[in-house]
């Protein structure tokens, strides 16, 4: 078994764009994480997902041995009661400075509130999930934490 630890395989974060000139903000209170996971041959890729709830599921060659976690964040400025809409793509491959170039993973599938309505206090709290996969053969991964960049957007529709 290949350990791969990729508890900080937390996202670098994010950016917020309007529809309209309005003071906001997004925070992020906690990191998406993806735990620790192995990669058992003779599979030859494997995936981890974690759902907003942060219930963490590996299967193909990926086998978590720590559960991850939901990112969770708090988007300022809306307006109270207003319909927003969320917007998370990946920036960057998740990689290790260790690792042999081109050895990454990628995310997808992106889980998070839809529709998602702001609070009495114009904020909207929300927790963001995705799926982990991996991008290449179970031999290129080294040990290590892994780490990328997505963008989160939230908008006014």
């Amino acid at each position: 078994m290949r350990a791969i630890n990729t508890t900080v395989c937390a996202i670098l974060l994010s950016g917020i764009w309007l529809a309209q000139a309005s003071a906001a903000s997004l925070l992020e209170n906690q990191p998406l994480s993806f735990g620790t996971m192995g990669l058992v041959p003779p599979s030859t890729s494997g995936q981890v997902v974690v759902d907003m709830a942060g219930t963490t599921i590996a299967s193909g060659a990926a086998i978590s041995t720590a559960p991850g976690q939901a990112g969770k964040y708090t988007a300022n400025g809306f307006g109270r009661q207003n319909l927003v809409t969320i917007i998370v793509s990946q920036v960057s491959a998740l990689s290790t400075a260790g690792g042999p170039p081109g050895t990454t993973l990628s995310l997808s599938n992106f889980d998070f509130p839809d529709p998602a309505i702001t609070n009495n206090q114009s904020k909207l709290i929300f927790d963001l999930g995705a799926t982990l996969s991996t991008d290449g053969t179970i031999q290129d991964y080294v040990a290590g934490a892994y780490s990328g960049t997505i963008l989160i957007t939230v908008v006014l529709p």
